[in-house]
């Protein structure tokens, strides 16, 4: 069964459908979180909450073919999310302001170039 049609089926209530298509896609979304947080239990959480949100918001794709990018953007997003939130409470902890951080990185890649 493709995509389009697992989509269909879960939105009409089939739960087994929608497992289909975490089956389909967990170890890339999985492997997603890995290669942006680096932290093997916190990659599964972020994978679950891509999964969890891509279900709840699942009425708002308009093209069911397209769900593999569509859950790997939501998964991207909360992964940036969940780097940011690191840097804040990073800054937070040190007294460093993390946007000056960024500031000084954004100034130096500029006199490099």
């Amino acid at each position: 069964m493709n995509d389009r049609d697992l989509v269909q089926k879960t939105l009409l209530g089939d739960q087994e459908a929608f497992r289909g298509l975490i089956e389909s896609y967990r170890n890339a979304v999985y492997g997603l979180a890995i290669s942006y947080v680096g932290d093997f239990d916190a990659a599964e959480d972020l994978a679950q909450e891509a999964f969890l949100k891509a279900y709840y918001r699942l009425h708002t794709l308009e093209d069911g073919n397209r769900f593999g990018a569509w859950l790997r953007s939501i998964a991207a997003n909360l992964c940036r999310m969940e780097l940011r939130r690191r840097v804040t409470v990073a800054g937070e902890a040190s007294g460093v302001d993390p946007d000056s951080i960024a500031s000084a990185n954004l100034e130096s890649l500029h006199r490099r170039w």
